[in-house]
């Protein structure tokens, strides 16, 4: 029996009061502390967020080794990917690639990851300092920003799709290659899912009697099939070559073993000829087309507007266009070319 039970109560309270209190203190400095000292746009600190990826689809991820921004190696198995190369250039063109990579991420499937491979030292000198929307793209749980080696940085866009190395790292099997020169059009009725069952797909083009595409703005490519003509046909002697022309080449010489789009399917995938209905991409300016078509064009895929800002000025493409003006607002067709080039 307790002599005196009050004392014990009195204790017990105020042991209660001092576990409350003690509680909100740590409470109050849970709040007041900073959630992250990581600079999301270092490609050292930033960490491939593979559960913040799940969110956006019910795919499985499994145990196929790639690289993340950072250089540590994680897991992914993905359907497929949307895959670009950011490569040096000037101000004008890499302006574009904030909205260049929201069109890719919306019209690929949620589950399907955007891979950039990236020349980081110009990315982080002079391009991210420019760019806060890009920069907050550097943390995005859907993209994956791939470092190229400093020997690739040196070389054309030409040679590093003919690399070896770029479709080892790749981390799916489908892949659709997208670049600035052109856009997907979300008012499409045709997607990605269409082309699935081919190894190449690029937009119309008059070789090869149509088969295969030009692939040099967008394409859909398997990871296999690229590997595969590289192994069986070193390009050292065709460098020079456009990727595209030297993949399609090989693929039909070979067309038992790969599935090669035919013509019909490349404009499926990318010809403008209904200029009232929008092909899944759109490569180009379309400069080829009359004003009435290219209205009617650009009103079912405004993306491209987007991609392109001189399809913004209305003396170019509005109500009363005006032939004089629009040639005065577009720099390549100046007499006197400004130094730093257009």
């Amino acid at each position: 029996m307790l002599k005196n039970p009050s004392n014990v109560w009195r204790a017990l309270s105020v042991l209660l009061v001092i576990v409350v209190v003690t509680q909100w203190f740590l409470f109050l400095s849970m709040l007041h502390r900073p959630h992250s000292s990581q600079d999301l746009s270092d490609p050292v600190s930033h960490q491939f967020n593979k559960a913040a990826f799940q969110q956006y689809g019910s795919i499985l991820l499994h145990n196929t080794t790639r690289k993340t921004l950072d250089g540590t190696v994680g897991s992914g198995d993905y359907e497929g990917v949307a895959m670009t190369v950011m490569l040096q250039a000037p101000k004008w063109f890499h302006r574009r690639f904030t909205v260049m990579l929201h069109n890719a991420m919306a019209n690929v499937p949620s589950t399907w990851p955007v891979q950039i491979f990236s020349n980081e030292p110009w990315l982080q000198k002079d391009v991210l300092p420019l760019h806060p929307g890009l920069r907050q793209l550097r943390s995005h749980p859907r993209i994956i920003w791939t470092p190229l080696p400093r020997e690739l940085t040196k070389k054309k866009p030409k040679e590093i799709m003919k690399s070896q190395w770029l479709w080892d790292q790749v981390v799916a099997e489908n892949i659709l290659v997208f670049s600035g020169n052109g856009a997907f059009c979300a008012n499409s009725k045709k997607g990605i899912q269409d082309f699935l069952g081919y190894d190449y797909v690029g937009v119309p083009w008059g070789r090869h009697g149509g088969m295969g595409g030009d692939g040099s703005s967008h394409s859909f490519r398997k990871r296999s099939a690229m590997l595969r003509i590289l192994k069986d046909h070193p390009p050292n002697s065709e460098m020079d070559t456009p990727d595209f022309q030297f993949f399609v080449k090989y693929l039909l010489n070979d067309e038992k073993s790969f599935k090669i789009a035919e013509k019909e399917v490349t404009y499926n995938f990318g010809g403008v000829t209904d200029y009232e209905t929008a092909p899944f991409v759109i490569s180009g300016t379309q400069a080829q087309l009359n004003w009435t078509s290219r209205d009617a064009l650009l009103g079912v895929c405004p993306e491209l507007k987007v991609i392109f800002p001189s399809l913004h000025e209305p003396s170019c493409f509005g109500a009363h266009p005006n032939g004089e003006k629009c040639k005065a607002t577009i720099c390549a067709l100046q007499e006197k070319l400004p130094s730093s080039g257009c």
